[in-house]
């Protein structure tokens, strides 16, 4: 049975799901620094966390920030084993309905433009290209996004 709620970012099961996240970015990107967000990231005021869970074990997380009338979806991974199973679009799908339900305006985020899978899904769910926002500043790998709600 496959669940997703909101639970603490600090947990084991969560740390090796980062460690996988920042092994494949290194692997993607070798000659970038990692711009993953950490634990005390995703456990600061104002960010929600929500885990995906395959019969228990997580599969999947992603997080949303918010800044007001906009918020960021950070940190989105789905385990290797999950992919290609719609993981994703649930964690995106559960962010958006948090969203909307707390009056959000625009949601946007940050990806790597050899995130293919990542980078369709966004698309299919009618995230637009953008400049760089917030504190996130432009380079040659990142691809910054955006949809309103």
């Amino acid at each position: 049975m496959q669940t997703i709620t909101i639970e603490d970012p600090d947990q084991p099961e969560i740390h090796e799901m980062f460690d996988a996240a920042a092994a494949l970015y290194a692997e993607l990107y070798p000659d970038e620094p990692s711009s993953l967000s950490t634990v005390a990231d995703l456990s600061a005021p104002g960010t929600v966390f929500w885990v995906v869970r395959q019969d228990g074990a997580a599969i999947g997380c992603g997080a949303l920030t918010s800044h007001g009338d906009w918020a960021e979806i950070k940190q989105m991974y789905v385990a290797a084993s999950s992919r290609g199973k719609n993981v994703g679009a649930l964690i995106l799908e559960t962010i958006e309905d948090y969203a909307k339900a707390q009056g959000v305006a625009v949601l946007r985020l940050d990806t790597a433009h050899k995130q293919a899978a990542a980078v369709s899904l966004y698309r299919s769910r009618g995230y637009q290209p953008r400049g760089p926002f917030g504190d996130h500043s432009a380079d040659e790998i990142s691809l910054f996004m955006e949809k309103r709600l």
